[in-house]
């Protein structure tokens, strides 16, 4: 992932304007004047991705109710806005199927591959091996533990 200083700058005005109420009202009214077609696109994708976040939060004891950015915890929400605008600006790295913002469609992307943004046909891009080192990091301070099976939680 690209660590230059205009991609931090942008992860950062972005982050305020989803984070802060002024910014989410920024934002609502420049939708407002997006095309029809586009915003039944981004409409059905976003509908899409609540729709598997609903179904997968069960599984690691969790629950979505809606895609609140100002409700995650930064340490989620900044490197997940990070990789979004290097995808956005062209720096990132996508699967072969070049999923691109101005194509609007779920995609995928991860903690441990920050630089990687996939399509649904190539989230297989993103699957961790069962213990391996990635496996039993912790997405938020970095820690690596021996693992469940050596008692240790996830």
């Amino acid at each position: 992932m690209s660590g230059d200083v205009n991609t931090g700058r942008a992860t950062l005005a972005l982050d305020d304007l989803l984070t802060d109420p002024l910014g989410r009202e920024l934002l609502a009214e420049v939708n407002a004047d997006l095309p029809a077609h586009l915003v039944d696109q981004l409409d059905a994708a976003r509908d899409d991705t609540l729709r598997l976040l609903r179904f997968e939060a069960p599984l690691i004891g969790g629950q979505v109710t809606e895609l609140d950015f100002a409700g995650m915890p930064e340490w989620v929400r900044l490197p997940m806005l990070t990789t979004y605008v290097a995808w956005a600006l062209g720096r990132g790295k996508t699967c072969t199927h070049s999923p691109t913002p101005q194509r609007p469609e779920p995609v995928f992307a991860v903690a441990w591959r920050p630089e990687l943004v996939t399509c649904a046909r190539c989230v297989h891009l993103t699957v961790l091996h069962p213990g391996s080192r990635l496996d039993r990091t912790c997405d938020c301070c970095g820690r690596v533990v021996a693992g469940i099976d050596r008692g240790h939680a996830r």
